[in-house]
């Protein structure tokens, strides 16, 4: 011990770790390590569903379930952000937005997979974000993409009106 530096009083405190301890008492994957993953599960689930509309024929229906519930997330983020007054965090170790875009995707997706199994479609199931009626606006995919980049514009413009999410704090605080 240094005699000229005075000795720090209270607990010793650790700097954050990019790894958290498991349920083993082993450290987990890296956080970046944690995103690759999130984020090659997404991508393959998003394959895989753009390989089953493209067998049956249906490709530009899977482009306008993504963009609708791109517009869809994209608002419901914006108003999240608006009420909160901060940015969300990520999930999974994946950005928020693409989580959120993904499950709202896979929400208008359900009717064609319910008939895929057999279910026959109705006018009922546009409480799947419209999803039978999200293919009879005018001008198709080109409307939905230009409402996409305008919710995603609105986004932006709430995310740069709010203050950063918090630091974490604490020992077993995890960063973002």
């Amino acid at each position: 011990m240094n005699p000229r530096r005075p000795r720090p009083r209270g607990p010793r405190r650790r700097l954050p770790s990019t790894t958290r301890a498991g349920p083993g008492g082993g450290t987990r994957a890296p956080v970046a390590a944690r995103s690759v993953w999130a984020l090659s599960a997404l991508a393959v689930g998003e394959v895989l569903l753009l390989a089953w509309y493209d067998d049956r024929g249906e490709r530009t229906h899977w482009l306008t379930h993504l963009l609708v519930g791109a517009v869809v997330a994209l608002l419901a983020l914006t108003f999240w952000v608006r009420a909160r007054r901060r940015a969300p965090r990520p999930l999974f170790g994946v950005p928020a937005v693409v989580v959120v875009v993904a499950t709202a995707q896979l929400l208008g997706t359900t009717p064609d997979l319910l008939e895929g199994i057999g279910l026959r479609q109705g006018r009922w199931m546009d409480v799947f974000l419209g999803s039978v009626s999200a293919h009879h606006t005018p001008a198709g995919n080109l409307t939905w993409a230009a409402l996409t980049a305008a919710a995603a514009l609105t986004y932006a413009s709430a995310l740069r009106a709010v203050r950063p999410p918090p630091a974490p704090r604490g020992r077993r605080a995890r960063r973002p």
